[in-house]
């Protein structure tokens, strides 16, 4: 596949509310402990779009690579920081 071919490429299209994926013809049933793997990261990845800012610092808590090497509380700190020195991309968040 060439980088330069979007018709190959799955993308996802973001507006102010919502999500979406583009559909790029074919399915792949995972086996069950793939899906189960990845669902675990689709998870804290859905919390992390809710607009909700308890939601968000709980998702970022999740993370396994964040909570390798950040206690609660400076992922606290990391994430007040991202919302901060990001404002003016972020919409107002509950």
């Amino acid at each position: 596949m060439r980088s330069d071919d979007s018709r190959d490429l799955d993308r996802s299209d973001t507006d102010s509310v919502t999500v979406s994926t583009t559909d790029v013809g074919y399915r792949i049933d995972l086996p069950p402990q793939l899906a189960a793997l990845n669902r675990s990261n689709v998870n804290v990845q859905s919390l992390a779009v809710e607009r909700d800012e308890t939601a968000l610092q709980q998702a970022v808590k999740l993370d396994p690579l964040t909570a390798a090497v950040c206690t609660l509380e400076k992922t606290d700190e990391m994430v007040d920081g991202l919302l901060e020195a990001n404002t003016e991309y972020l919409p107002e968040l509950d």
